[in-house]
């Protein structure tokens, strides 16, 4: 990295610290030389580039294993019931609670009723919901049935999203607001 061009100064990091350009990093497989001194150094260059392509090699794997100890592959079927995971600052047309950090995070469940490529699937939404029924496998759960629970519907269509639509059943208290001394 050091010694490829940057797009942002125009020349590779080594040119801007050593103001000149870094050295070739070639294969010497195939260059002999009748000089003891040359082979000697064209040898030792290319035993440091076995050894580091050796170590990035390793660094590759390193990194893959770690990134890949998280993930797992989750393949659902046709007529299986899932769990919706609903982001709230992006899917604002279903439903803002007012907090939401204490929110629900998932929804359903649903039935899938298509795999549409290898990581996404068609949902059975409820036909009033305004959002859109293809979802990437990240967002959905496998459901299991659990006896004497309710499970939580997707959120009433709000009002200019910020508010549920909400109708009061009836006043429990009142109050009276003076304003300069005026009720």
């Amino acid at each position: 990295m050091n010694c490829t061009v940057n797009a942002s100064i125009g020349m590779s990091p080594y040119q801007a610290l050593y103001g000149r350009d870094p050295p070739n990093l070639f294969d010497t497989y195939a260059r002999p030389s009748h000089n003891a001194t040359v082979a000697e150094l064209l040898a030792e260059r290319e035993e440091l580039l076995r050894s580091l392509k050796k170590r990035l090699q390793h660094a590759q794997m390193v990194m893959a294993t770690n990134a890949n100890r998280h993930r797992k592959d989750v393949e659902f079927s046709v007529g299986d019931k899932v769990w919706l995971r609903l982001h709230p600052y992006r899917q604002h047309s279903v439903g803002k609670p007012l907090s939401a950090k204490l929110g629900r995070r998932f929804y359903g469940p649903y039935v899938i009723t298509e795999r549409i490529g290898k990581v996404a699937y068609r949902l059975q939404l409820p036909t009033d919901s305004r959002i859109h029924d293809v979802f990437h496998v990240s967002l959905l759960r496998p459901f299991v049935e659990q006896p004497k629970f309710t499970y939580p519907a997707l959120p009433m269509p709000t009002i200019s999203g910020d508010r549920l639509l909400d109708t009061p059943v009836r006043a429990t208290e009142s109050r009276v607001v003076l304003s300069r001394g005026v009720p």
